[in-house]
Formats: C-alpha cells, sequence, structure tokens
C-alpha cells in the first residue's frame, strides 16, 4: 500500500457549491465541506467536518490517478423533535460516484443530500461523513506552492498559447480551446514601441497589437457594441467567467515582435521600463486578464541581461501596486517565456530573474528547422550518443542548467508544440535533406491535427522520447509530438518535479477526445486549482467593468 497523501482538489470544488441556508419550518442547518488527506490506495473517513481548514500535500502527491471513488453520507440531527428523544435522526442519505475524471465530481452528493428535510421544531445539526477511496501511482515530487490571492495552492499547470491571428488564419477561437483542461492561457502577443510602451502594430496608442481581432471582431452572430469587448478578449473574459480556475495572460513580445529590436532601446533606461509596466498592467486589467508573460526572444549582452531583471522587477511592483491600490489580495502573475538553447539563456542573471518570476514557460521546441543541414528531433528530451546528429539540442541539459541556477523545478513549464517541422528529400533522422516542402501554414510546419500523413510509418523513440514519422515513399520525415510521445513527456516532467506544461499553441490541436491538451491534463492531473480575478473597476468594456 502506497502511503502517499494527496490533496483532493475535487472535494475543494464542493466547498464554493455546498448549499448554505437550508431551512423549513424554522429550522437551520449549513453544510460545510472541506478538503481531505488521504492515503493512496487506502479509505479513510472524515467525520464530523463542521468547519472549514487549510490542509496541503504531504509526503509527495500521486503521478497518475486510476478512479476515485467518493462517498458522501449526510445525517441530519434534529435536536429537541420531541420530549423523549431530543436527538433523532431525522433523516440520512448517501450518494456514491465514481468517475474517471476526478476532477469532474463536483456537487451531486451534495445535492441528494441537501434535499432531506428538517424537523419543523429545534436547531439543526448536520454530520458530514465523507469516505474518499483513491488508486494510483507514487511520485517521489512534491508540488511547487504558489500564492494567488492570499491562498496557497498546488498542483501542475496546464498553459496553451493563444495567438490573437488565430481566428483569422487557422479560423480556430478561443471558445475552442478545452478550457475545462487548461490553467492558464497566454495570449499571444502584444507588441512595444521603442520607449517602452505596450502598443498597437500603429504605434499611436496603448492598445493591442490588434485591435480588431482583439476587442472588435465578432463573434456567433453577436451585435457591435462599443461599450463592450468582444473578439477574443471578449470569449476570453466569458470562459474565464465559465472556468473559475482558469487565469489568462497576455505574452508580449515573440520572436517577430522581439526582432524588431525594440526591447533593448526600450528596456534600457529606468522610465522606459516605467512605461513598459505601467502601459502593461493598464492594459491586462483593461482586458480582465490575470497576469503578464514577458517573450524576450533574447537579451544578448551582459546590460541586457541587468536591464531584463530591473524590467522585471519594475513589472512585478507594477502588478502588485495595481491590487494595492484597488484593495485586492489577488496575486497577479508575471511569467516569462524561457530559451531551451544554452547561448540564449547562459547571458541571463537566472536567479536575479527568478525572484520576481512566477513561472518559466520552457521553450522545449524547435531543436531542428529547415536552417539545418542534417534532419533532426524538434523537441527531444534526451541526446542520443548514437545519433548525435539527430539530437542537436535537449531538453534535459536546459532544465538542468535552470535548476543549476537556483529555479525551483516547481516553476519550471515544460514546453510541447502543437506542430510538426518536416524535411524532404533524405533518407532519415540526422540524415541530410532538400528543403522541407509544404505546411499547413507555412512551408515545413504542419499543425499536430494534421498529423500523421496517410503512408507514413510513426515511431516513438523511447529512448530520447520523442516521435516522428516517415513516408519512404516520398521521403519526407516529420518531428513532432504525438499522444504517446506527450505521456513518456509527462512521466519524465512529474519525475523531474517540473510545474507542468505549455503549449505553442492552440490552434495546432485536435478538438474533443483526441485533444493533446487534454491528455496531458489527464497525465498530470490534479492541475493547480485556484480561483481567477473577475473584477476590474476601471476597465473601459461594460462587460468587463462589470463583470457581465
Amino acid at each position: 500500500m502506497l502511503q502517499t497523501s494527496i490533496f483532493l482538489p475535487l472535494l475543494a470544488l464542493a466547498v464554493r457549491g455546498a448549499p448554505t441556508g437550508n431551512t423549513e419550518g424554522g429550522g437551520a442547518c449549513s453544510v460545510v465541506w472541506v478538503p481531505v488527506l488521504v492515503p493512496v490506495d487506502t479509505t479513510v473517513a472524515a467525520p464530523s467536518l463542521t468547519s472549514t481548514g487549510k490542509y496541503s500535500l504531504t509526503n509527495g502527491r500521486v503521478d497518475a490517478v486510476n478512479s476515485v471513488n467518493i462517498e458522501n453520507k449526510m445525517v441530519m440531527l434534529a435536536q429537541g423533535a420531541s420530549s423523549t428523544k431530543p436527538d433523532t435522526a431525522v433523516a440520512a442519505q448517501s450518494a456514491s460516484t465514481t468517475m474517471d475524471r476526478p476532477s469532474k465530481v463536483t456537487s451531486a452528493a451534495i445535492r441528494t443530500a441537501s434535499s432531506n428535510k428538517l424537523s419543523p421544531t429545534g436547531t439543526s445539526t448536520i454530520t458530514v461523513t465523507t469516505t474518499v477511496t483513491v488508486s494510483g501511482k507514487k511520485s517521489s515530487y512534491t508540488p511547487g506552492t504558489d500564492q494567488e490571492d492570499g491562498v496557497e495552492v498546488r498542483g501542475r499547470k496546464n498553459v496553451v498559447y493563444f495567438t490573437n491571428w488565430s481566428a483569422n488564419g487557422a479560423n480556430y477561437t478561443p471558445a475552442e480551446i478545452p478550457a475545462q483542461d487548461v490553467t492558464h492561457l497566454l495570449y499571444a502577443f502584444g507588441d512595444i514601441s521603442s520607449t517602452g510602451e505596450v502598443r498597437d502594430k500603429t504605434d499611436i496608442c496603448s492598445i493591442s497589437s490588434d485591435s480588431e481581432a482583439d476587442v472588435q471582431k465578432q463573434y456567433g452572430g453577436t451585435q457591435r457594441r462599443n461599450s463592450k469587448a468582444q473578439g477574443n478578449i471578449g470569449q476570453i473574459y466569458n470562459m474565464k467567467q465559465q472556468n473559475r480556475n482558469l487565469k489568462a495572460l497576455l505574452s508580449i513580445g515573440g520572436a517577430s515582435y522581439s526582432a524588431s529590436g525594440k526591447f533593448a532601446p526600450a528596456t534600457s533606461t529606468a522610465d522606459g521600463r516605467r512605461r513598459f509596466a505601467r502601459s502593461a498592467v493598464q492594459l491586462i486589467t483593461n482586458w480582465g486578464f490575470d497576469g503578464i508573460d514577458i517573450d524576450w526572444e533574447y537579451p544578448e549582452t551582459e546590460s541586457e541581461a541587468a536591464d531584463f531583471v530591473s524590467l522585471l522587477q519594475e513589472t512585478r511592483y507594477a502588478l502588485n501596486k495595481y491590487a494595492q491600490d484597488n484593495n485586492q489580495t489577488y496575486h497577479y502573475l508575471l511569467t516569462v517565456a524561457a530559451s531551451a538553447s544554452p547561448s540564449h539563456y547562459k547571458p541571463l542573471n537566472l536567479g536575479a530573474m527568478d525572484r520576481y518570476v512566477d513561472s518559466w514557460h520552457l521553450m522545449a521546441y524547435d531543436y531542428a528547422g529547415p536552417w539545418d543541414s542534417t534532419t533532426g528531433h524538434q523537441a527531444n528530451v534526451y541526446p542520443d550518443p548514437s545519433n548525435a546528429a539527430s539530437t542537436k539540442f535537449n531538453t534535459e541539459q536546459a532544465v538542468d542548467d535552470y535548476i543549476a541556477a537556483g529555479i525551483e523545478p516547481s516553476k519550471i513549464i515544460l514546453g510541447f508544440p502543437l506542430y510538426g517541422r518536416s524535411f524532404t528529400q533524405t533518407n532519415g533522422l540526422g540524415e541530410p535533406f532538400d528543403g522541407v516542402g509544404q505546411g499547413s501554414i507555412e512551408p515545413g510546419v504542419w499543425l499536430y491535427k494534421d498529423l500523421p500523413h496517410p503512408g507514413a510509418d510513426v515511431t516513438v523513440d523511447r529512448t530520447v522520447l520523442a516521435a516522428y514519422s516517415y513516408d519512404p515513399a516520398a521521403r519526407s520525415l516529420i518531428s513532432y509530438d504525438n499522444e504517446e510521445s506527450a505521456s513518456l513527456k509527462a512521466t519524465y516532467l512529474m519525475r523531474k518535479g517540473l510545474g507542468g506544461a505549455v503549449f505553442w499553441e492552440a490552434s495546432g490541436d485536435r478538438p474533443g477526445e483526441d485533444s493533446l491538451v487534454a491528455s496531458l491534463a489527464r497525465s498530470m492531473w490534479p492541475l493547480q486549482s485556484s480561483q481567477n480575478m473577475l473584477e476590474y473597476p476601471g476597465s473601459e468594456f461594460e462587460n468587463i467593468r462589470m463583470g457581465s
């Protein structure tokens, strides 16, 4: 029997869904549900739960949960129901459920139990006994701890980038993201001016990089109303309302905007960094977001690395000040997109940056591509000593280097590509190629949902933890992650104690049960669970300002 204890977020969800004022004939009662620490492969009762409490994980956590059975039994006692029986059990009922997705177990048992009637006289007491049986596999990992809204939260993050051009180029909208399986949505990208403001592409006003897609585009036959945020931002805010565990962050920069060379001059002065921080905070709180993700690709010099630290410090201050000025205890998030290439991360002062960073989104992909002379895996975890040309980079080295720099493993979020990179006229991995062929969105880049191609053989390399397809007739090779290789990587990140997964980008995923994002959510359960922010009193948009 495993002796690991886990915190069940589904019981925490029941706290918010429990009835709190069932009255009849003068009787009054309140039902209180609290989280329970449960050893794996055993049954534990938590009797007489009458007040909320703060619980935390001990001795690690569960890697993969096979099943969860929850039996909630509620006994209502009416005091003074009769002169001869002052404590009479007037109602008792139980409800039991078993589901393969424990995180979806909510309050069915509560609704059943709370339908009982109380005695018409006296005060009523409810004793709640919750019995939970969990089966799973033990991990030596102790998850990281975050502070959000002043509350300690644990669990892994399942993060996905959404690009503001997806609705046009890929005909993919935010509403198609499997929000129930996502903890954080990174909205890409915001641009900056050379003087630091987070601006639109016309460099005229502090709005966005594409205001039409962001707040004006109409979805689902909605009517345009200038007072309300529509477009991607309107959909994302609606998603946050419907999925209170989902948080949205604005990602600023990216490869193209970074290549314009504006980050270095914008962050080289205190005034520039202050303008960046203030305008970024103004934008995310106008849009109803929960934080900022900075994707500067890449600081190169010692002075730029120092400026990056100062930029993070200034942004962290601005986020905290906004919360303080609005009487909020909420912790707005600050994250960074982190390179897996030693030439890009070694110039950085990682330890100094980490003081201000909540999560490091490790871009563990694009290890091979058209810029190379030989084919290779684009997202392998380990090197292949027998075929070094096929693994020019590897994730393990980057993860170990970040940890050696003092970064907690739980703050490192492992990147997964939702696309593959192709090579044509090649005999296989580590071999020369001639061209990259066509693609879903650009030459040589195929979305995950379009793979594998008919006639191609798929191989999962368990030595390096990577997958690829090869069509011998066409002599075409595509390196990408499929469900099997992603599952192997999920096991790896849990073994290393990493904080979760991050996907680039949402439009490449398959819908429904074939979603790679959803598959990782199942593999990494339990996901981090804490409420997002919905109150933005200064927003110019009525629906965000009013929470409607």
